[in-house]
């Protein structure tokens, strides 16, 4: 279903936003992990392997979709450039800082409406940009 009416749903009240709690995204990681090394296991039937590989995407997706929760854009908010969600704080400024060599713990300081799994989340949106397969050279 589209992120739209998934938001439609949230507003009316029949569906509950879920914003996920590092533990659980730690687990799904931890999970996703697991099982992808398992399924890299010849001794396993083809069955087997595909299963794991199969629920180690899930995990994966999964803790990726609870990281990008925190990200959103809003054209009449910072003329619709990717925020953290609820705030003005866009993902390039934290992205800035990190290259720069501030630490995410300096950037959660200096900018007190964030926490660590923003900045984690903002990375992570990043990445998910980055693996997209047509890329657009830098001007």
């Amino acid at each position: 279903m589209p992120l739209p009416q998934l938001d439609n749903l949230v507003r009316a009240r029949q569906l509950k936003a879920e914003p996920g709690a590092q533990a659980e995204i730690d687990g799904l990681l931890r999970s996703g992990n697991a099982r992808l090394t398992d399924a890299g296991k010849a001794m396993l039937s083809h069955e087997s392997r595909f299963d794991l590989a199969y629920n180690a995407a899930h995990a994966l997706s999964l803790a990726a979709l609870r990281w990008l929760h925190r990200i959103a854009a809003d054209p009449n908010i910072c003329h619709g450039k990717p925020c953290v969600k609820g705030t003005r704080i866009m993902v390039a400024v934290i992205l800035d800082n990190l290259a720069e060599g501030v630490t995410a713990e300096q950037i959660v300081a200096e900018y007190p409406p964030l926490t660590l799994e923003d900045v984690r989340a903002a990375i992570a949106y990043a990445a998910a940009l980055a693996r997209e397969e047509e890329l657009v050279p830098l001007r």
